[in-house]
């Protein structure tokens, strides 16, 4: 249970069962049905206060990923996922968020969190073209009685004309700020620094 300011609540998630040995789910790319309830508790009952059967398609080989519950705001929780992928030397990570707002289920932030191709070279320090970066994602109260501000932070390499571009590898930094508008986490304010 989840304490509330009305008492207890239970946020269930959901996932179709697998079918059989070798069905949809032993497919690396086969992400499930991400459904979603959340219970209060009133007068030792317990009521539906929202529910979303198919909030999104998120995982592999059949699975959600790995997440947590967390607080986004007063009398706000909801799940953070983390996802990604690996292949011929390349990392991809992201983050998302899902939670009520407004008495409805949401995706509140899906956004790229990591990345490295630097299991592409046999010595990654000694090659110009590879590099990497990481992410940190902060809450904080901003606003009594509203959602939290979340705070993404990135660094570490990428080339000059882009995070997917060709050009000179240099050291950055990235400060992005986010806050709820008409429902979901929508950037605010951002900072960037390329180190030449």
């Amino acid at each position: 249970p989840i304490k509330s300011k009305n008492g207890n609540r239970m946020l269930i998630l959901t996932e179709p069962i697998p079918r059989e040995k070798d069905g949809w789910e032993n497919c690396h790319a086969c992400a499930p049905i991400l459904g979603a309830a959340m219970f209060q508790q009133i007068d030792g009952a317990w009521f539906i206060e929202a529910l979303k059967k198919d909030l999104d398609v998120i995982g592999a080989w059949g699975e959600l990923p790995s997440n947590k519950l967390v607080t986004f705001g007063p009398d706000m929780q909801g799940i953070l996922f983390n996802y990604g992928s690996t292949g011929q030397g390349v990392s991809n990570n992201g983050i998302e968020l899902v939670g009520v707002v407004d008495g409805k289920f949401r995706v509140l932030l899906d956004v790229h969190t990591d990345f490295s191709n630097e299991g592409m070279f046999a010595d990654p320090k000694a090659e110009p073209m590879a590099f990497s970066y990481s992410s940190k994602l902060n809450f904080a109260e901003t606003e009594a009685g509203k959602p939290f501000q979340l705070t993404l932070t990135r660094q570490g390499s990428r080339p000059i004309d882009g995070y997917h571009g060709e050009g000179e590898v240099l050291k950055f930094s990235e400060s992005l700020t986010y806050r709820i508008e008409n429902g979901v986490y929508v950037v605010q304010d951002s900072v960037y620094v390329l180190e030449e």
